[in-house]
């Protein structure tokens, strides 16, 4: 489920469109931790109108033509995320962060579908580290790690157990 509903995000858009306040005014009145959000809703919405605000419910596939284009863009323009999303007709301008950052650690073919590119590197003999799914559970027992310390309470005690000792020592 989206964070914020499309009502609500609309809501929010039309405030700041009619002079309420500013994007910081704003993201206090309705308890919003960023103003980014705001300004982010604010470009959709004068971008792709009141439909842009919807959560999408499927997910869209981009060629690999397009992500490089799309890339090869951000790299030779002064432009930003948001505004090379919405030149482009995207929605999310995070898409276009992921797609940057796996160019330049692993070139175009980062921008391959993941499945292709275990294939290819399985097929020319290199270990696929990224693509196995990891243990998700954690376990902190290290076995053995120092000495047991010698259990100074019962040596005291002898052969009373310390709800027999707490006993003697309030009836004496």
């Amino acid at each position: 489920m989206a964070k914020y509903s499309y009502e609500f995000k609309l809501k929010v858009v039309h405030s700041y469109l009619n002079g309420e306040g500013s994007y910081a005014y704003l993201a206090k009145k309705y308890n919003i931790p960023a103003k980014r959000n705001i300004e982010e809703w604010v470009h959709t919405y004068k971008e792709f109108g009141s439909d842009g605000l919807m959560r999408s419910r499927q997910n869209k596939n981009y060629s690999f033509q397009f992500k490089l284009y799309v890339v090869e863009l951000y790299l030779s323009s002064e432009v930003s995320y948001q505004e090379l999303a919405l030149s482009q007709g995207m929605n999310n301008p995070f898409l276009i962060t992921r797609l940057v950052n796996d160019f330049r650690i692993a070139v175009p073919d980062a921008l391959r579908p993941k499945k292709k590119v275990q294939r290819i590197i399985q097929k020319l003999g290199f270990q696929v580290t990224s693509f196995t799914r990891k243990s998700r559970r954690y376990n902190s027992y290290k076995g053995n790690v120092g000495k047991i310390a010698p259990n100074r309470i019962k040596e005291k005690l002898g052969w009373m157990s310390p709800v027999q000792y707490r006993l003697n020592t309030l009836t004496a």
